[in-house]
């Protein structure tokens, strides 16, 4: 089940399916359908809170271009924007109250340490039962990557939420599953190919 959060101006429905083709990972998608899996698009957050148990979070957390990682890193950092992460995380947290149901949300974005504690969880509701899990994944390669990780690494603060997700993952792969702090201490050493 997908759900895109459309803004005028922004981008049209299309583009987004289109941006980055990959096509040699169509196979691994047709595999997934033909397990009896179905995939079907919502547009309306409120469903989408109704009829998941777990929702993964996949919302953009740009930077500055000067901070694109392939010249030198400028002497003055900065963080990423957080506005859209933010923004999408508070409109789900809203819905999950008004559903009056647990879920299990799960944020993949790329945050630095401490972002979920201090910028994130201020936002939620008693529902909202919040993960953080990197998804060390490629361009052109985000379903292999997300379907055969190397290992899943798990920042929690519900145990009840990580015993729902590493069943979850159980069902797609075998990787190592590994429980940290919300803020995973080991995304923060720089596993995303620089550990």
């Amino acid at each position: 089940m997908g759900f895109f959060l459309l803004q005028e101006g922004h981008f049209t429905l299309p583009s987004c399916f289109f941006t980055i083709p990959e096509s040699s990972q169509l196979p691994l998608v047709g595999d997934i359908n033909a397990t009896g899996n179905t995939n079907k698009m919502i547009f309306n957050i409120e469903q989408i809170v109704s009829d998941s148990d777990i929702i993964f979070v996949p919302i953009q957390t740009p930077h500055e271009p000067k901070y694109e990682g392939v010249t030198r890193i400028p002497d003055k950092r900065i963080d990423f924007d957080y506005t859209y992460l933010k923004s999408g995380i508070k409109d789900l947290s809203k819905a999950i109250e008004k559903n009056g149901e647990d879920k299990v949300v799960i944020i993949i974005s790329t945050v630095l340490p401490g972002t979920i504690r201090s910028q994130i969880k201020p936002l939620l509701g008693q529902h909202t039962k919040l993960c953080y899990n990197p998804f060390f994944i490629a361009m052109g390669s985000t379903i292999r990557d997300f379907l055969f990780p190397e290992f899943i690494l798990f920042g929690v603060d519900d145990e009840n939420a990580a015993i729902k997700a590493q069943s979850f993952y159980k069902t797609i792969c075998d990787s190592p599953f590994y429980k940290t702090t919300i803020e995973n201490r080991m995304h923060a050493c720089g596993h995303d190919g620089h550990m």
